[in-house]
């Protein structure tokens, strides 16, 4: 669990934020639940002993966000239970005392990619395509040594975009809107640019796509 932190929305508006990272028993793929407003103080600091122990605990009425792929997050109804009751919550609970070795290689797995070392270590685009969705996290980070053999300029697109979800819009450069892909007010309409490309290195090829600065 993160501390809470502040996020300013496009319209000035302050919101407080706070995410952890569960493991539902159905699914080896750790899932972020971001914390809103006031769920982030008391109720997320029942999580704690998190840090100890594994918890089984309920979260109701989450909502799906893609924000930074498929995570969740909380909405005006949601309640988090740190006690739940009933024979669901029991199974669930030996399912955590059978998969302690599953839960601690997870969350030492959360930590690295959170906390990630200074050094920077290359993989292989090989290495790269072993991973699946069971076995990564949507934060992960890799750093690739490659080539790009044939740069070629007409696959740079340049065109006009939110500045928030970077969703490609038919307004003129600087409008104001509500844009209706991430559903946020107040975005604007913004250059953006992307270039796609074929990288290689010795173990295989790979096709990229560069975004804004990156390029």
């Amino acid at each position: 669990m993160e501390e809470t932190r502040t996020i300013k929305t496009a319209a000035g508006v302050d919101h407080q934020v706070r995410e952890t990272v569960i493991t539902d028993h159905s699914t080896d793929q750790p899932l972020i639940v971001s914390a809103w407003d006031e769920l982030t103080s008391i109720d997320c600091q029942q999580l704690n002993t998190w840090t100890q122990s594994f918890l089984v605990v309920g979260f109701t009425s989450l909502r799906p966000t893609t924000h930074k792929g498929f995570s969740m997050a909380s909405s005006m109804l949601t309640i988090i239970t740190t006690s739940p009751l009933g024979d669901k919550t029991d199974a669930l609970r030996t399912w955590v005392r059978e998969n302690q070795t599953l839960l601690t290689h997870q969350r030492l797995k959360v930590l690295q990619i959170r906390n990630p070392s200074t050094t920077r270590f290359i993989t292989t685009i090989a290495d790269l395509e072993l991973k699946k969705v069971c076995n990564t996290m949507q934060e992960e980070s890799h750093w690739l040594k490659i080539t790009i053999p044939n740069p070629a300029q007409h696959k740079v697109t340049a065109y006009l975009g939110c500045n928030n979800c970077g969703r490609r819009s038919d307004l003129a450069n600087d409008v104001t809107y509500t844009c209706s892909f991430c559903s946020k007010d107040s975005c604007i309409s913004t250059p953006r640019v992307n270039f796609t490309f074929e990288a290689t290195d010795n173990t295989g090829t790979l096709l990229l796509t560069a975004f804004a600065e990156q390029w």
